[in-house]
């Protein structure tokens, strides 16, 4: 579930709107069919604040793409009172009571929309289609209100719990002129819809029962062609905090920016994108190596297609795990900062590696269950509900990985520097374990042994003094 985004909508409305929510009539806005009985309604509230306001509060008005699944009054009561005042949360909950969650589910979206002379969203149907709910709605123009205003609206959808199971949800948006249901994602990949490539995937365990994220990007990273396993990943480059208790409060990592726990243990959680683009980066510093992980976050599930899976580019997603698990909001701690997160339960990472639109399949490298395929719509959700994360390994462009291999370049990057020097010291006292091949490479001096006078033949050879060496020859492999 994309936590950031839902907070920023119902942080917003609890700073800027009225203490009254005022329900809209849903007719017009209930479906029924011969598989399940919907009902749709939306709430809306007006608020006239500026523009900018609303820019740094919440997303665009052009997307309905996160859903929360509420299953009790009382989950109902906590969830609604994280961001709204009690007055507000009253004449919420009170619309949802005890006996209705007996018998049923409410989705809740949210979103900002422009009134006056602007679009508003109108829903207009919900079916059903392989386990997963479609609710159609178009843009139509609206003038009942005054020009300056804007809304925040919230679509709740009911749905019998004896049919819930494991379906997910897919929101198809459309203009009042366009009468497309679903909007064809433009491809540039071969003429039969499909697009594959080729990544040799690691699994996290039994070493790492909790380190989807580190193992994901180990397997990123071996297929752009840098020697690194997924420990030397975990233990030198992640950041990582245990939790504690002090003066009565459960203190844990901000699972955003450090790795909650320690994934070689089966009781950690896990991390998102920003902490995986650091652990990336401190790697590449290390090796001094001038390639970079880009936090893509944010980014539309068909732009990482078009414009990364068509051009060859693995990208690490946030996804679920479980088959693509539904999402529920579990474990709740205080970081070091003071701020109180909740946890998204079956939170997952993999590398995207391709897709099969005829069949409607998305390719990944699963360090759960290798490579392997999920259905697209429900993948797209799930990476939806993680909050639209991503990270790409932008490799620097001038120092590509070089198809030939030369003593002293231990870091593959084309040239001899004291980053190979550096990389060669650790090697030597144990920090670091290069495959045969880079063994070979490091050991310049003629002795059989990779020492620290390897490591300094290579630094003097970087700066232009002599070397008595085969350190800058080729490595002729047989």
């Amino acid at each position: 579930m994309n936590v950031k985004k839902i907070i920023s909508v119902f942080v917003a409305i609890a700073l800027f709107v009225p203490a009254i929510i005022t329900a809209v009539p849903a007719n017009a806005l209930t479906e029924t069919n011969s598989e399940l009985d919907y009902s749709v309604t939306t709430d809306r509230i007006f608020s006239s604040n500026t523009e900018e306001k609303f820019k740094t509060a919440a997303w665009s008005s052009g997307k309905i793409d996160t859903t929360a699944v509420i299953k009790s009054e009382e989950e109902l009561q906590k969830y609604v009172s994280l961001f709204f005042e009690s007055s507000i949360v009253e004449k919420y909950v009170s619309k949802y009571n005890d006996s209705f969650f007996k018998d049923n589910i409410l989705l809740v979206n949210s979103l900002y929309q422009s009134c006056g002379e602007e679009s508003l969203l109108k829903i207009e149907s919900v079916t059903t289609s392989e386990k997963c709910y479609n609710v159609f709605a178009k843009w139509v123009k609206h003038n009942a209100v005054a020009e300056s205003a804007e809304s925040a609206l919230f679509v709740q959808i009911s749905v019998p719990q004896k049919s819930y199971g494991e379906y997910s949800v897919n929101w198809n948006i459309s203009d009042e002129t366009n009468e497309e249901k679903f909007a064809a994602p433009s491809f540039a990949a071969d003429s039969d819809g499909k697009k594959m490539i080729e990544v040799e995937n690691i699994m996290q365990y039994p070493e790492l029962p909790t380190g989807c994220e580190s193992v994901s990007l180990t397997i990123l990273l071996n297929h752009l062609g840098y020697q690194v396993d997924k420990m030397t990943i975990v233990r030198k480059y992640l950041p990582k905090m245990d939790f504690y208790w002090y003066g009565g409060v459960y203190y844990g990592a901000d699972f955003r920016t450090t790795f909650a726990g320690n994934p070689e243990s089966e009781y950690a959680y896990g991390c998102y994108a920003p902490c995986i683009t650091t652990t990336a980066n401190n790697y590449f510093e290390s090796i001094g190596s001038e390639s970079k992980a880009c936090d893509l976050t944010g980014t539309d599930f068909e732009t990482l297609l078009t414009e990364y899976i068509d051009k060859d580019i693995p990208v690490l997603i946030w996804i679920t795990s479980g088959n693509l698990h539904e999402t529920m909001l579990t474990s709740v701690w205080t970081t070091p900062d003071g701020e109180r997160v909740q946890w998204v339960a079956y939170e997952h990472c993999v590398v995207l590696t391709g897709y099969d639109m005829d069949n409607r399949k998305i390719y990944v490298s699963d360090p759960l269950v290798g490579n392997t395929s999920y259905d697209y719509d429900r993948l797209k959700q799930r990476y939806i509900d993680l909050g639209q994360q991503a990270v790409h390994i932008q490799t620097q462009p001038t120092q590509p990985i070089r198809e030939v291999s030369t003593y002293g370049d231990v870091d593959d990057d084309g040239r001899i520097t004291s980053a190979d020097s550096l990389l060669i010291l650790r090697q030597s006292v144990g920090l670091e374990d290069f495959d045969d091949v880079h063994k070979i490479l490091a050991e310049v001096d003629g002795d059989d042994i990779i020492t620290s006078a390897d490591a300094l033949e290579v630094l003097r050879y970087s700066v232009g003094l002599p070397a008595n060496s085969i350190i800058g020859t080729i490595l002729e492999e047989e």
